[in-house]
């Protein structure tokens, strides 16, 4: 059975500071731990099947219905609950120490859409909504996938 433990660890723009490498490799094994316990598999939920001609988020699909998805942060700094009252996220900017633009992105170009105060994933419908397993909604500018055999 394949065992698939995804680490996902935000660094550098999340928390506005410069680091080497040594530094980055350094946080990211200390991560590993939390992010990702010995012997714990994560199952993503299932979610509903979004035929290909429906993905773009320009074409209506009346009656999608996504899939929430929002995992017990395992990480040191998360964001809340999107619906916490107190958690008014600044996307398509820097929110504070947190950048929320997606990589590569300027003012005029790049910025993601936001639908019903969740930020819309810029590949299309997935079936899924919410954080999922990683820090912030929105953009998470590193992630690193490990596959155990």
């Amino acid at each position: 059975m394949l065992l698939l433990c995804v680490i996902a660890y935000l660094v550098c723009e999340g928390k506005g500071i410069n680091q080497d490498i040594a530094s980055l490799l350094a946080n990211l094994e200390e991560s590993i731990p939390t992010a990702c316990p010995s012997g714990q598999e994560i199952k993503r939920p299932d979610a509903p099947d979004v035929p290909e001609n429906f993905q773009p988020w320009a074409t209506d699909y009346p009656g999608y219905n996504a899939t929430k998805w929002d995992e017990v942060c395992r990480f040191e700094d998360c964001d809340p609950e999107i619906s916490n009252p107190d958690f008014h996220p600044k996307f398509n900017e820097k929110d504070g120490n947190v950048n929320r633009r997606r990589a590569g992105a300027t003012k005029k170009c790049g910025s993601y859409l936001i639908q019903h105060g969740l930020p819309l994933n810029p590949a299309g419908r997935t079936g899924l909504t919410g954080r999922g397993m990683l820090p912030r909604y929105g953009p998470n500018h590193l992630v690193a996938v490990v596959f155990i055999w």
